[in-house]
C-alpha cells in the first residue's frame, strides 16, 4: 500500500485554488440560444442548470484510483451546487467563495470541498465547464462537469478544431516511485462530426512545479468514437522525446477515456467547448489527463 502514497500526496498538491471565472467570453454569441447562458449568468434560464462530465477518483483508503461519470446540479441564483462522482454526492449552498472554492458535504463521508484546479495547471477561463478537485475524508478526485451540449444541437457533418490546456499526472508506484505533474499549453481537440471521431493531442507539456521534470511531453487519444454529445475510447499514446512514455506504468493497462461537449456556439453552429479525462492505470504506475479547450 505504501507504493502508492505519492499518489496521495500528488492530489494533496491540488489544493491551491485558482480563481473561478465563467465569465470570460469562450467562443459563443448573441445568436446562441438563451439556454446556453454561461454557468456564472445567475437571472439566466433554466434557472437549474443540469451538469454532466467525468472524473478520475482516489480512494484514500484502498489506494486505487478508477474513473466515472459525473452528474448534478447548479443552482443559477445563489450558485449552489450538487454534484454526484457514482461515489458521494457533493451539495454546497450559497455558492462559491472569492477563490473560487465550495465548501460543503458528501452523503456519508462528512465536510468536503470542490475548487478550480490549481492555476499553475489549467489557467483559462470557461463559460460552460468547469476543471475541478473534489476531496472528502475518504477520497481526491480530477474531474470536468458542466452544461453538456444537447444531442439535438450536435452538428451531423462537417468538422471542428478546439484549441485550449490540460493537465497530465504520471505516478510510479515502484518504492522509489515520483509523481510528476505537467501543464499541457497547446492541447487540441479535432472533431469529425460526420464521421463521429475525435483526436485529443495534449502538447506543449511542461513540468512548473520547482525542481520536478517531465516525464512526458505529449499525450493522444486518436480515433475517439462521438456519440450523442460525448465521446470515448480511441488509441492512447504517451511520448517524451519521441518514444515511448507509458512504460512508466508497468503495462497490463486499464484506459479509461471520456470527452464531453458542452454549451452552444451560435454563429458556428456547433459545441463551444469540449473537455475530458484520460485514466491510464497499470501495473507499477499510472497517467491520468484532463482537458479543456474551446
Amino acid at each position: 500500500m505504501a507504493q502508492r502514497a505519492t499518489l496521495k500526496s500528488n492530489f494533496a498538491k491540488l489544493g491551491a485554488f485558482g480563481v473561478l471565472s465563467f465569465l470570460a467570453a469562450c467562443g459563443g454569441s448573441s445568436s446562441t440560444p438563451p439556454q446556453y447562458s454561461a454557468l456564472a449568468a445567475t437571472a439566466a434560464t433554466p434557472a437549474a442548470v443540469p451538469l454532466s462530465g467525468s472524473a478520475i477518483k482516489f480512494n484514500k483508503g484502498t489506494q486505487a484510483l478508477s474513473s466515472s461519470s459525473v452528474s448534478g446540479t447548479l443552482t443559477r441564483a445563489d450558485q449552489s451546487l450538487a454534484l454526484n462522482n457514482g461515489t458521494d454526492t457533493f451539495t454546497s449552498t450559497g455558492g462559491p467563495d472569492g477563490s473560487g472554492a465550495y465548501t460543503g458535504t458528501d452523503a456519508g463521508a462528512g465536510a468536503a470541498t470542490l475548487a478550480p484546479i490549481d492555476k499553475a495547471y489549467v489557467k483559462g477561463s470557461y463559460d460552460y465547464v468547469l476543471p475541478y478537485r473534489h476531496e472528502d475524508a475518504a477520497q481526491v478526485s480530477l474531474g470536468v462537469a458542466g452544461y453538456a451540449t444537447t444531442a439535438g444541437d450536435m452538428p451531423t457533418s462537417g468538422s471542428a478544431t478546439y484549441q485550449g490546456e490540460g493537465m497530465i499526472v504520471t505516478n510510479d508506484r515502484l518504492p522509489s516511485g515520483e509523481t510528476t505533474q505537467h501543464h499541457s499549453a497547446n492541447t487540441s481537440v479535432t472533431v469529425n462530426f460526420g464521421a463521429g471521431t475525435a483526436d485529443v493531442v495534449m502538447a506543449g507539456v511542461t513540468a512548473p512545479a520547482a525542481g520536478a521534470t517531465a516525464v512526458v511531453d505529449q499525450v493522444n487519444i486518436t480515433g475517439a468514437t462521438v456519440s450523442g454529445a460525448g465521446f470515448s475510447g480511441g488509441t492512447v499514446t504517451a511520448t517524451l522525446g519521441g518514444a515511448n512514455a507509458l512504460g512508466i506504468t508497468g503495462g497490463n493497462d486499464a484506459i479509461t477515456s471520456s470527452g464531453q461537449f458542452f454549451g452552444y456556439d451560435g454563429a458556428n453552429g456547433r459545441p463551444d467547448e469540449v473537455a475530458g479525462t484520460l485514466l491510464v492505470d497499470g501495473n507499477t504506475g499510472s497517467l491520468q489527463a484532463i482537458y479543456i479547450a474551446d
